[in-house]
């Protein structure tokens, strides 16, 4: 009796066979919060231009996306505002999820005070209610680092905000929002 060879199922079968064996010989209890790392890393998927990665912050922010924002910051954390003190990434992620500070600043400036009656000036607030263009800019002294201004369309030498980028292990993340 001749057997075919079915490629993509017996390729699949041989690695299910190695996972098996290396659970056999190592403990395979994985933390719960292991699974959750890998759907962030994965959410995230660290483009590997800035460009790239600007349109995922940019429309993580229109679309009040917390999770998807967070797992674009630098692991080692953001700074928010000018002249202020870096947030580790997981007070940052916790921040957003909590509406804390961060949360308010760039998704919803009346959540810190919802009988406000003053307009939203959130840095979503900008990005939904007018065209928007960036620029890509470089620091000829740092090149592991890189701004991308958002300025409005139709005022050009008008910046809403300023996106600073750092050059991580397989691609670019999010470092700095700096809004004026």
């Amino acid at each position: 009796m001749s057997r075919t060879f079915n490629a993509p199922r017996d390729s699949l079968l041989q690695v299910m066979m190695l996972v098996l064996l290396f659970c056999l010989g190592a403990s395979c209890d994985a933390p719960a919060s292991y699974a959750q790392e890998l759907n962030k890393q994965n959410l995230a998927a660290k483009p590997n231009t800035v460009s790239a990665l600007t349109k995922k912050v940019l429309d993580a922010i229109r679309n009040k996306d917390t999770n998807l924002l967070s797992a674009l910051v630098d692991p080692t954390g953001i700074y928010i505002g000018f002249d202020t003190d870096k947030i580790n990434a997981a007070r940052f992620r916790k921040e957003l999820l909590q509406k804390g500070p961060a949360y308010c600043v760039i998704f919803d400036t009346s959540c810190g005070n919802p009988n406000s009656s003053e307009p939203d000036s959130s840095l979503r607030a900008h990005l939904i209610r007018r065209p928007i263009t960036i620029q890509v800019g470089g620091v000829e002294d740092f090149p592991d680092e890189i701004p991308v201004a958002v300025k409005s369309a139709t005022t050009p030498n008008e910046a809403l905000f300023t996106l600073f980028f750092r050059r991580v292990k397989g691609g670019w993340a999010l470092q700095q929002i700096e809004y004026f």
